[in-house]
């Protein structure tokens, strides 16, 4: 299964990567002032190993940013945010109580594109930055934890500074429940996309706050039009 795994991981993070360096995307900017998120029509809800994966770019050093999160605070919600520290957190509620399952030594608050990956494998989660792992635990997922929105913890606020890009939601026991939300889209498209099973809707992100850039393939970097922010891709 562990082998399994890694290429099944390994696949994702290179479709990823594929889907990054496409010639132009308008990424989306999720402003914390704005209380911009994104919501799921149904909460992912995996029936027993799952993966989940974000694209993610944020400067931040203030506050705790929330990149996943499930439907509600007193569900046995997954979580996964990036601290004021810059490091990434994974962790649930379970009947309402936190339960941190990993936290990583990496930063991601450097304003590149960084993928974050979490695995649960039989009674294992295990964190990923660009690839590399940044810990195991051992977790007890009963069936209830789900995921539902991206950019914000209903209850809690903590809403995101920066960009998600895409977020894969990939249940490993029932295809037919796994999602795929590209949150940085090809220029002329609509942001509110419908991929595999169910869609996704943005919420207080207004037009102006789509950012058309450019990916230059000689600097693995993306270049906005208008000479604002130059994003990297770790």
């Amino acid at each position: 299964m562990r082998v399994i795994k890694s290429v099944i991981r390994s696949a994702i993070s290179k479709a990823v990567r594929e889907a990054i360096a496409a010639a132009q995307r308008y990424f989306l900017t999720f402003d914390p002032v704005l209380n911009s998120y994104a919501e799921l029509d149904t909460a992912f809800q995996p029936s027993g190993d799952f993966e989940i994966e974000a694209v993610v770019s944020t400067t931040a050093t203030t506050g705790t940013l929330t990149i996943l999160s499930g439907s509600a605070q007193s569900n046995n919600a997954v979580i996964l945010d990036v601290q004021s520290t810059g490091t990434v957190r994974l962790f649930a509620y379970v009947g309402g109580s936190l339960q941190t399952i990993i936290t990583s030594t990496a930063t991601v608050n450097d304003g590149q594109l960084h993928i974050i990956t979490a695995t649960y494998t039989g009674t294992t989660a295990e964190l990923f930055i660009g690839g590399a792992s940044e810990g195991t635990a051992t977790w007890a997922l009963d069936g209830n934890q789900d995921i539902k929105y991206a950019g914000q913890r209903v209850g809690a606020g903590n809403y995101f500074d920066g960009y998600i890009a895409d977020v894969k939601l990939t249940d490993l026991t029932t295809a037919a429940n796994s999602r795929i939300f590209p949150l940085a889209v090809g220029a002329g498209t609509t942001e509110n996309s419908t991929i595999n099973s169910g869609s996704i809707t943005i919420n207080n992100i207004p037009e102006a706050n789509r950012e058309l850039f450019t990916f230059d393939e000689a600097n693995n970097q993306w270049v906005a039009n208008d000479g604002s922010p130059t994003i990297g891709v770790a």
